[in-house]
């Protein structure tokens, strides 16, 4: 009877295990460091022109990680970017990566980067996901107790010839990966 009883209560916590599973499983503050100890820093104030605070947090209630790395451009226009947002806010936790582009030239090895950065952050990826992500198109999925969800805008056409490198101005496109726990 023990047995039995120990067998169904192991089984009644697969569910919760599979759902904690992935980038979840660990404080998203050590997750918050390992990006900054590949590189990745505070987002610069466009008021001040410097950097903000990474991490927000009150203790019990909310966490807040906001990062920020820029890529080597494929040509001589604005250099494309990757942005982190960490956050949990009681039981709602999310991951959202997010690239930037302005030139056309960069859209590959940014969406390599990304799906790159979304592997190591999330651990295991659906190849609809990684294959959404790397075409930047469209995509919803879920697996191993994450949902994942891409979602791609485009925005100026023309912002390759318009905003020159290191001044602020619409994208090309944006690129939003989000991960959180199914629910």
């Amino acid at each position: 009877m023990r047995r039995i009883l120990f067998l169904s209560f192991a089984l009644a916590l697969v569910p919760s295990l599979a759902a904690a599973a992935g980038p979840f499983e660990r404080p998203l503050k050590k997750a918050c460091a390992e990006l900054q100890s590949d590189g990745w820093t505070a987002p610069v104030n466009p008021q001040t022109n410097k950097p903000a605070k990474a991490e927000m947090s009150i203790a019990g209630t909310m966490y807040l990680c906001m990062l920020t790395r820029t890529l080597k451009p494929a040509g001589s226009g604005h250099a494309p970017d990757m942005q982190a947002l960490l956050s949990e806010a009681g039981k709602e936790r999310s991951i959202i990566l997010s690239a930037s582009i302005w030139c056309a030239a960069d859209r590959t090895p940014t969406f390599d980067a990304l799906a790159k950065r979304l592997e190591r952050v999330a651990g295991s990826v659906p190849e609809s996901i990684a294959a959404a992500v790397r075409a930047g198109k469209e995509a919803r999925a879920t697996a191993g107790g994450l949902t994942f969800e891409v979602v791609p805008v485009e925005v100026d056409a023309e912002a390759c010839g318009t905003v020159p490198a290191g001044e602020l101005g619409p994208v090309l496109m944006k690129v939003d990966v989000e991960v959180k726990p199914a629910g």
